[in-house]
């Protein structure tokens, strides 16, 4: 798999394995994803939205990056960054404002995403010859992955 030209995900696989498990178990969990169909928005840095004083969307800028998608690909893709506990919190907050809960199932494909996500993102640095010791992206797996996972149980 290429994900631009003269990238290449599969470079440098020697010490690669344990990211190669985590995404692939990450994949398996959200691979017949479960969820509703909504309108996102795929962009939250701040100069593409702006919020009114009790965090509600006022104004989007960047309208190429509303979609369509499952809600729970989306929320999956936001926990990709930060700590488990963010994610954790973040799958709270957003169970809070939308006043549901996800079920079981959704759980699976929340867990899965994040997972996968920050596993290529580990992938995509090792390929690039970064080590362990200095890839904050493959620490961050390295220290959440199997607790992502478990937030599908």
């Amino acid at each position: 798999m290429t994900t631009r030209p003269g990238i290449n995900l599969y470079d440098n696989p020697q010490g690669a394995e344990w990211i190669d498990d985590l995404g692939n178990r990450g994949l398996s969990l959200a691979d017949s994803p479960s969820g509703r169909t909504v309108i996102i928005h795929g962009d939250w840095f701040p100069h593409n939205v702006r919020l009114d004083e009790n965090l509600k969307v006022q104004v989007v800028f960047d309208w190429d990056s509303i979609n369509i998608e499952l809600e729970t690909v989306a929320v999956g893709k936001a926990c990709t960054l930060g700590t488990c506990d963010d994610a954790k919190l973040f799958i709270e907050s957003y169970e809070e404002a939308s006043n549901r809960r996800f079920t079981h199932d959704e759980m699976r494909t929340i867990a899965g995403v994040a997972t996968w996500m920050r596993a290529f993102l580990a992938r995509w640095s090792h390929s690039q010859g970064e080590k362990e010791a200095g890839s904050d992206l493959q620490q961050a797996l390295r220290r959440d992955g199997e607790k992502l996972l478990s937030l599908a149980s």
